[in-house]
């Protein structure tokens, strides 16, 4: 390019002011350069230098069209593993150089990080890929192969489907982006592994995971026997799901429930492996959020565990890391029944002890007690446990790990960005720690000033985890040897919302983290499917207190009423006439009642969440 003028009329208009940059378009490129960008801004005349980041452009790369308008030429991305992807673009006069700003940023197509890394060969992995550049793309790659399901959901994220591969279906490719002008560059951070078979780790996530999702409660009561039935009958119809990584392998055989029901525990066999193998999963509450599950935990005070075995010194958990251990143990018949289904099998089996969040504190002392019980024949015993608080003081996990030694006969998984696992041992410190504590969670939050918004929600939120630290001082707790963490990128988060703006959005981001589907996705394993009923629509949405109206209920999209489902409006159970041979509806009669209820459906698989679309409001006696 010539460096001339064409403007000659504004040859002297921009001198003595300083340059300024208003935008550049386009604002991506490939990391290979040579993308034509247009510079738009004031005071560009005479301009002796154009400069992407720290790299100045030759006379011959720019030319100066006009006092508000250069065009150029991208250069390279420098190598190096501190080059950042997206630059500021600078404009230089006799005047000075051009302040940067966001309007003056350009942004190399990179792929930074690919979450899930890994997924099945039959492809339908959800991915979430986290880089820079991503404006009009125009396609996604695994591989060789697109991804025919593609969301972009900001300049920075996209999400899109794993198709699958080509071949065998057993390998690592590479996830690339590609605009109009090129396409990203390929390296390790890109890479995403299709397996041709699930992992131990994978099946035990899912295991713990239909644990912690089991069915609650209905609504209209019912026994905890009932419940349980319901409960075992609704996870063997999970686990007959051949796309999950049990495989179709696994059967549920007993369930058990604490008093409270609060805490539950199944049995699990694999009936499709060669030798024995049994799993106990457990649950340690029933979830709400994640900050609720922390504060449902006593830690104020820790208590002697004297049903660890012999350790050489006293080991001692938390109250509520007590309380959930008692209800198991003694408020269910688990020992009876393992010890009926060990005698049972052909040869001495292996159990696997699992559980996700509380379940997975439970897990490190259910696991400690069993091994100290007689079984004929004797078992050996791993323990997996997810998203886990945790349970006990020092000794404790020292015991824990000389018990089950890292890495062979125990796997704790965690989530870097899981407030749970981190309570209560890094809920609170510095931003210099690493891992982050929790109350400076999450990466990318807005900052500002004293007294700005972003700074009181930043100091809203250190009060909220200061409060739960309170009673649990991080030295009287520590977690058995975990895993290295998953996510320490944090190129795994909630789409939606994009920044964190309000404590709402933080408890968002921390329920997301926490969930059972962002740990399967982060070991690569196929989700749990939403199968639990929900309410589109009730029609009509009132009648008389006497009750008898004919209510037709509707299902949400993708969801379909399933034959033993059952309907209650409130607390009180309605007459059902009919469920639709599609399952897209249901029929009931309402019983008598006042006020508005929600109307909420309930089977195996569990109970309809409540929502504004299933109300129903009695008129007023006599109206």
């Amino acid at each position: 390019m010539a460096t001339s003028i064409r403007d000659d009329t504004a040859a002297s208009a921009g001198f003595g002011k300083k340059p300024t940059v208003s935008s550049v378009g386009p604002g991506n490129g490939p990391t290979t350069g040579g993308t034509p960008v247009t510079i738009s801004g004031k005071s560009l005349t005479g301009a002796t230098g154009v400069a992407f980041g720290t790299v100045a452009l030759a006379t011959s790369e720019f030319t100066v069209v006009s006092d508000t308008t250069i065009d150029a030429t991208s250069p390279p991305l420098p190598t190096g593993e501190d080059q950042a992807p997206v630059v500021d673009v600078t404009v230089t006069t006799p005047s000075g150089t051009s302040p940067t700003s966001t309007a003056d940023r350009f942004a190399y197509l990179t792929v930074a990080v690919v979450c899930p890394g890994s997924g099945p060969s039959t492809g339908g992995t959800a991915v979430t890929i986290t880089g820079t550049g991503f404006s009009d793309v125009t396609s996604v790659a695994f591989g060789g192969v697109e991804s025919t399901n593609v969301q972009v959901l900001l300049p920075t994220e996209i999400q899109a489907t794993a198709p699958a591969p080509e071949g065998d279906g057993s390998s690592v490719v590479d996830v690339t982006v590609s605009i109009s002008s090129g396409t990203s560059p390929t390296s390790s951070a890109d890479q995403f592994q299709y397996l041709t078979g699930f992992t131990e780790v994978q099946v035990m996530m899912t295991l713990a995971a239909l644990a912690a999702s089991a069915a609650t409660e209905r609504p209209s009561g019912e026994t905890a026997a009932q419940q349980a039935e319901r409960i075992l009958a609704g996870i063997n119809t999970q686990l007959a799901n051949a796309a999950l990584a049990t495989a179709g392998d696994w059967q549920a055989l007993w369930v058990g429930l604490t008093q409270d029901r609060a805490n539950l525990v199944y049995i699990a066999q694999n009936t499709a492996s060669g030798t024995p193998q049994l799993a106990v999963c457990l649950r340690g509450t029933v979830m709400g959020s994640a900050i609720d599950t922390a504060e449902d935990m006593d830690v104020g005070t820790l208590l002697e565990f004297d049903a660890a075995g012999t350790p050489p010194s006293p080991v001692s958990i938390s109250q509520g890391a007590m309380e959930a251990f008692t209800g198991i143990t003694m408020g269910t018949t688990l020992l009876q029944t393992l010890t009926e289904v060990v005698a049972a099998q052909s040869a001495a089996p292996t159990i696997f002890v699992c559980g996700h969040s509380l379940g997975g504190a439970l897990a490190t002392t259910v696991s400690l007690y069993l091994k100290t019980q007689t079984f004929i024949p004797a078992p050996s015993f791993q323990v997996y446990t997810f998203a886990a608080p945790t349970a006990g003081d020092g000794a404790f996990a020292s015991w824990f790990d000389t018990q089950f030694p890292p890495g062979t006969a125990a796997t704790c998984v965690w989530n870097q960005y899981d407030a749970v696992p981190n309570a209560w041992w890094n809920l609170t410190g510095d931003q210099s720690q690493n891992p982050l504590p929790v109350e400076y969670f999450y990466p990318g939050m807005p900052t500002g000033g004293m007294g700005s918004a972003p700074w009181v929600l930043q100091k809203t939120i250190e009060g909220i985890v200061t409060n739960l630290a309170a009673d649990a001082p991080a030295s009287t707790y520590t977690q058995p040897t975990q895993q290295p963490a998953l996510n320490q990128s944090f190129g795994c988060y909630s789409p939606a919302p994009s920044e964190i703006t309000s404590v709402g959005d933080w408890e968002a981001e921390v329920a997301y983290q926490h969930a059972n589907n962002t740990y399967l996705g982060l070991l690569g394993a196929p989700p749990l499917p939403a199968v639990a009923p929900s309410v589109a629509s009730v029609s009509p949405t009132g009648g008389p207190a006497t009750g008898w109206t004919e209510v037709t209920i509707t299902a949400a999209s993708g969801v379909v009423f399933t034959p033993d489902s059952v309907v209650d409006f409130g607390i009180v159970p309605a007459t059902l006439l009919g469920i639709a041979g599609d399952g897209s509806t249901i029929t009931a009669l309402s019983p008598a009642g006042v006020g508005t209820v929600d109307v909420r459906v309930t089977n195996q698989l569990g109970t309809s969440a409540v929502v504004p679309e299933d109300q129903f409001a009695y008129a007023s006696p006599g109206s």
